[in-house]
């Protein structure tokens, strides 16, 4: 099967088209495979690549100009329709993570359980779609790319603003949680410098904002942790707080 991730360009400029090739066995048991063709095909052209160690093939599509999501397709595609977002330097962004910030369960359970009872936080869903009349909503995550799939069905399911789902693997940027999400927002920050807000719960999400000069709040629905020493974080006990930060 197939895993075809998310990506993001500036306007006429070659777009990186990046997927995974592997087998798995009951579900988790995953191994992956080298030497394999693939062909992606986006707005009517094909662009073939071979997988390499890990089971990744990586090509690119040159100008995109139209701006908006252009779908990226794969023979034999299984983990949800991949997707390549230009945007143009001035767009402006929202990132939020996704695990007990936008959806309840933790990484782990999201995994398992079924998809009809992972319940988003009361609030998200309308304060996302509100945010998402006038900016992009990025959905970072360090999810690996096991559950991209799920993760797909799941924001498509609830009714979640369509965005690119940016999640952590092998090609990622940073060997860590941390570091994927510090080296991504640094990377969406050069290209993207209109950031206005990154939320999440966890001291590393809220860090990788502020070191990269983005708006962070941290989402606590419980009392958290002593919060980070940086400038800037706001905190947040639900997202009733946040929509009047984000869409005021």
């Amino acid at each position: 099967m197939w895993t075809v991730f998310d990506s993001m360009a500036l306007p006429d400029e070659p777009a990186a088209l990046t997927a995974r090739f592997e087998r798995r066995l009951f579900g988790v048991i995953r191994w992956f495979r080298a030497g394999v063709d693939a062909r992606f095909e986006v707005d009517g052209r094909s662009t073939d690549a071979r997988t390499e160690a890990g089971g990744y093939a990586e090509a690119v599509v040159s100008s995109l100009s139209a701006k908006g999501r252009h779908d990226v397709s794969l023979e034999r595609t299984s983990a949800g329709q991949g997707g390549v977002w230009v945007e143009p330097a001035d767009r402006q962004l929202l990132i939020t993570d996704l695990d007990q910030t936008v959806s309840q369960p933790s990484a782990f359970s999201f995994w398992w359980r079924p998809l009809d009872s992972i319940e988003p936080f009361p609030g998200a869903l309308e304060t996302l779609r509100k945010a998402a009349e006038t900016r992009l909503i990025v959905y970072l995550t360090a999810r690996i790319d096991l559950v991209l799939g799920k993760t797909r069905a799941w924001l498509q399911g609830r009714g979640f603003p369509q965005g690119p789902i940016l999640c952590r693997h092998r090609r990622s940027l940073g060997a860590t949680s941390a570091a994927f999400k510090r080296e991504t927002v640094a990377l969406l920050r050069r290209r993207w410098p209109r950031i206005s807000f990154g939320i999440g719960d966890r001291e590393l999400d809220v860090r990788a904002y502020a070191e990269n000069q983005v708006p962070a709040i941290r989402f606590a629905p419980s009392p958290p942790s002593p919060p980070p020493p940086l400038d800037g974080v706001r905190t947040c006990s639900s997202w009733t707080e946040i929509d009047a930060i984000v869409n005021a």
